[in-house]
């Protein structure tokens, strides 16, 4: 089973700046729209119906994030997600973009999301069923560090 998850995108007019190149902060919406996509497409899993039967989502506590290439407008790209490391309340997911046609890495991302309890305010564990999805899709790395992650993956 892969355990890589990817999707590809076409960068719109309106998420660039004057000079055609994708904005800064819009390549966080293009990352958490394609994991919310991935999600749903190969685990089967709605985030906004679990948080609605559960009262539990994952809440953004870090994103790292590289841009090592520019993206420009009409461009398209294809961005993998996988889950490198999770605890009882937390997840690692790793997100690249790379251009489709090149495969040129253009921004590295690594997001770390913790789940919480939206009634209580706190965080909370995952349930079992959960922990077993994220057993499943495991997909960790050797590098221990964002930067050495980013140096390996650029010496590809």
């Amino acid at each position: 089973m892969n355990k890589i998850f990817s999707s590809e995108e076409l960068i719109r007019f309106s998420d660039c700046d004057p000079m055609g190149h994708l904005n800064n902060m819009r390549y966080l919406d293009y990352f958490l729209n394609a994991r919310e996509d991935h999600l749903l497409k190969y685990g089967n899993f709605d985030i906004y119906r679990h948080m609605k039967e559960t009262g539990n989502a994952w809440v953004m506590f870090q994103n790292k994030i590289t841009y090592l290439k520019p993206v420009f407008y009409n461009n398209n790209v294809t961005i993998t997600s996988q889950v490198i490391a999770f605890s009882p309340k937390s997840i690692k997911v790793e997100m690249q973009m790379k251009d489709t046609k090149s495969g040129d890495l253009k921004c590295i991302l690594w997001m770390i999301a913790v789940y919480f309890n939206i009634q209580s305010n706190k965080s909370a564990e995952h349930q079992p069923e959960i922990t077993e999805m994220l057993q499943k899709f495991l997909s960790p790395v050797e590098q221990a560090t964002f930067d050495e992650r980013v140096k390996f993956l650029q010496g590809k």
